[in-house]
């Protein structure tokens, strides 16, 4: 029997796949949360539950997949000497820019060029995302030691 947590943890898995994908197929002014929960297989209401309107839903779902990706090169950098993070790092971002998300993306920031509700909150998505390249070039780089010590 699955608890509350799980049904809604796979309902939230859904709903960020199927929203890459009508960003993807339908660019952002067709990815509609009714056009999500269809693709899902889920009910309009439980994408409407989590997310209240389109524009926190996309900005959402593209917010989640970023910090899921951090986290992961940032694993993978951990325990890599020097010159490895700063090899195995950089195929991680160049990687990025081929996966499907990343042209979610940019159907995200097509459609916030004329939504003067989106656009805000896309312009706050890219920088939270540039932070986080940041995060990871420094990560790459490692710890910097104070040479008059």
């Amino acid at each position: 029997m699955t608890t509350q947590v799980e049904r809604s943890s796979a309902t939230r898995e859904k709903t960020i796949a199927a929203t890459v994908e009508c960003l993807i197929e339908l660019g952002y002014h067709g990815a509609t949360i009714a056009a999500v929960a269809e693709r899902a297989g889920i009910s309009r209401g439980a994408v409407s539950h989590q997310y209240p309107d389109k524009s926190r839903l996309v900005v959402d779902v593209i917010e989640e997949i970023a910090r899921r990706r951090l986290t992961e090169a940032l694993g993978a950098l951990g325990s890599l000497p020097g010159s490895r993070r700063v090899e195995v790092g950089l195929e991680q971002l160049w990687s990025e820019f081929k996966k499907p998300i990343f042209l979610a993306a940019l159907e995200l920031y097509v459609g916030a060029r004329h939504d003067p509700q989106l656009h805000p909150r896309v312009v706050k998505l890219e920088w939270d995302i540039d932070e986080a390249i940041r995060e990871l070039i420094r990560s790459m780089a490692g710890p910097v030691t104070d040479p008059d010590a």
